[in-house]
């Protein structure tokens, strides 16, 4: 917590091998990242799916103009998040 907002870190990445697209998603202190399959990818957006983990099981990505907006979802919840890109000067 800081100045009542909750803060913490994830490392993400986009992951390659045999073909195959996974998103891994390792938080602060984790040792081995939690992996979501790539199950759809359109122009501006993609989802990935773990059907076992416990929360999220689905995360959505999704780009309009200079908004990227993220959505997590699973087990009747859902989270959604939007990063606007700054402009530099």
């Amino acid at each position: 917590m800081q100045n009542e907002d909750t803060i913490w870190q994830q490392k993400v990445k986009l992951v390659n091998t045999n073909n195959s697209w996974s998103y891994d998603v390792t938080g602060k202190g984790e040792k081995d990242p939690t992996k979501f399959k790539l199950t759809e990818i359109e122009n501006g957006k993609f989802t990935c799916e773990n059907q076992v983990n416990e929360f999220p099981k689905i995360i959505a990505y999704s780009i309009m103009g200079d908004t990227l907006h993220a959505k997590i979802s699973g087990n009747e919840m859902e989270v959604n998040f939007e990063f606007k890109k700054e402009k530099s000067n």
